[in-house]
């Protein structure tokens, strides 16, 4: 598998390319490359090699410009995984990049700075191209390993939460007994 992006002439996250909008896409994996292009890289942020797109405005937005983007992911989502067949690991860590682009979305301003980075609808359609249509595809055990790190991030989040519980619990029972 080579390290190479698949851009397609289209710039992501560090490449530098002519400031003009892609080709009218061919296909469907094309199409949602060009909407991943409007929403993630349309524009060079002046001085720097990154790239903003629809997403960075509408952040602006309370509670639609959380809705729309979230919307639009899940759209490419929807179309990518319903044309093309794809390991299913790979289909799980495409959602898991839409469900946590949406789910941190949420959070002021940390959120949307994470957005500006992550940009959840290239990663999929950057996984969508990298499998889709191939008759032999790439080995999937780095998904396999981001998976089962996150679940056990996951888990340790929750057995964090339950202990923080208990001992906020036990606080509290001693501060009501005077003690």
């Amino acid at each position: 598998m080579s390290n190479q992006p698949l851009s397609r002439g289209i710039p992501v996250r560090g490449e530098i390319v002519v400031n003009e909008a892609p080709p009218m896409p061919k296909s469907t994996v094309d199409f949602l490359d060009w909407v991943s292009f409007l929403m993630d890289r349309l524009v060079q942020v002046p001085g720097t090699k990154m790239r903003v797109g629809l997403n960075t405005p509408l952040m602006a937005v309370p509670v639609l410009g959380d809705i729309i983007p979230t919307m639009i992911s899940f759209a490419i989502l929807a179309v990518g995984l319903t044309h093309y067949r794809v390991p299913k690991i790979v289909a799980a860590r495409m959602i898991f990049n839409s469900f946590l682009d949406a789910g941190l979305g949420w959070i002021p301003v940390a959120g949307d700075l994470f957005d500006v980075w992550f940009k959840a609808d290239t990663r999929n359609v950057r996984l969508l191209q990298q499998y889709a249509g191939t008759d032999r595809p790439p080995s999937t055990w780095k998904h396999w390993l981001f998976l089962l790190g996150l679940l056990g991030l996951f888990l340790l989040l929750v057995v964090l939460i339950v202990l923080g519980t208990m001992a906020f619990i036990e606080w509290f029972v001693r501060l009501c007994r005077g003690g």
